[in-house]
């Protein structure tokens, strides 16, 4: 599901970085957004021109995932899910929580 959300590209619910922005209210923004509307995903790690898959570091994934998490922290809970190819980070924002999480498509 997630490749085929990929490769249809951004949307009102669905937003790309190709990394996480120093600053964090560059994606705070998109998470109240979100968290204020029906729901959207911000997948880190794809280009939102060509849609290709960049991926993040592998090393630092759970470092990226941990500065995420502290600066949402009042409304946010990581999840770990790993597979086999390049690794994205996957934040899935939904009525009062979000997910964030690695994720291989």
């Amino acid at each position: 599901m997630l490749a085929d959300e990929i490769k249809a590209g951004e949307s009102v619910n669905i937003e790309f970085k190709v990394e996480v922005p120093k600053r964090s209210e560059k994606y705070i923004k998109s998470v109240i957004a979100f968290a204020n509307t029906a729901g959207g995903k911000i997948i880190i790690g794809v280009d939102d021109e060509s849609h290709e898959i960049v991926g993040v570091d592998k090393d630092e994934v759970f470092k990226i995932m941990d500065s995420i998490t502290n600066a949402i922290s009042d409304m946010c809970y990581s999840k770990r899910k790993l597979a086999d190819h390049g690794i994205i980070i996957y934040i899935d924002l939904c009525n009062d929580r979000a997910q964030i999480m690695p994720f291989l498509p």
